[in-house]
């Protein structure tokens, strides 16, 4: 073991996982397609392969699509059955929610996590103390951050000491749109672009 507490098996954004438990995708006409269950049933066997070779006080997280696999509720379920620790939920349409700042898929999540007893939790569209502390009075146990941790990496550090309320991000996708042609970077660190080629090439 490396010391890490806990990881996060990712399940959602068109990645192979992803593609197996999306209907629409997963063509398959043996075991692994068809059900929802057949569809999981991949990511079933990694996860028993996970947890068996790290032991049950490690972490196990997943990251989940709420609306890729045309039964969220039931997919939840599935994740439950596992045993995983908690889901983050984020969605196969993240990519084209450019400019949007508030939380993409909040009332997804309420209305799906209402079937498990696990921990689920919202991704996507935070960019301030403000809605972070929404989502927590709405009841989600936990608030993720993504792009705004791009922007500015240690944008929870300020969060914490008081030194920032909402992120400088600009919800743009560019970290998103260059991340297949060469490192993820928020475009406003431009003038760390040539000292991060030095180091990247």
């Amino acid at each position: 073991m490396c010391g890490f507490d806990g990881v996060q098996i990712h399940t959602a954004h068109g990645y192979l996982l992803s593609n197996f438990l999306n209907p629409s995708e997963n063509r398959r006409t043996d075991a692994y397609g068809g059900s929802l269950e057949n569809r999981f049933r991949l990511i079933a066997r990694i996860l028993s392969a996970v947890r068996a070779a790290c032991g049950d006080d490690f972490a196990v997280l997943v990251k989940a699509d709420c609306n890729g696999c045309g039964d969220f509720p039931a997919l939840l379920k599935l994740y439950e059955g596992c045993g995983v620790d908690a889901v983050e939920v984020s969605g196969v349409d993240f990519n084209h929610r450019a400019g949007q700042k508030t939380p993409f898929y909040a009332q997804a999540l309420l209305q799906g996590s209402n079937c498990v007893s696990l921990p689920v939790f919202p991704v996507g569209g935070v960019f301030s103390r403000q809605t972070a502390e929404e989502l927590l009075r709405q009841g989600f146990p936990l608030v993720s951050f993504s792009r705004a941790l791009i922007c500015e990496p240690d944008f929870a550090a300020g969060l914490k000491n008081g030194t920032a309320e909402e992120s400088k991000c600009l919800a743009c996708n560019a970290c998103y749109t260059i991340y297949r042609k060469r490192y993820v970077r928020c475009i406003q660190h431009k003038d760390e672009i040539p000292q991060l080629k030095k180091v990247f090439g």
